[in-house]
């Protein structure tokens, strides 16, 4: 990931699911910080895949 700049904010999440991020973290041995990363992007990009694509059907039904 490149250098950039970082905003800090606090999430409130149940310790289930926190337990989960850092069992996440060790077996992908990044930092709790770096695995909640990694998830927000992976989710973003694959809600803009699956948008696109969502996109593509409609205009190709949609000839106007």
């Amino acid at each position: 990931m490149e250098l950039e700049e970082r905003e800090a904010f606090t999430v409130r999440i149940p310790v289930t699911l926190d337990v989960q991020i850092k069992q996440r973290a060790r077996v992908n041995r990044r930092t709790r910080n770096a695995e909640i990363i990694h998830l927000l992007e992976t989710a973003i990009d694959n809600a803009t895949s699956a948008d696109q694509k969502l996109i593509s059907s409609i205009t190709k039904k949609d000839p106007q």
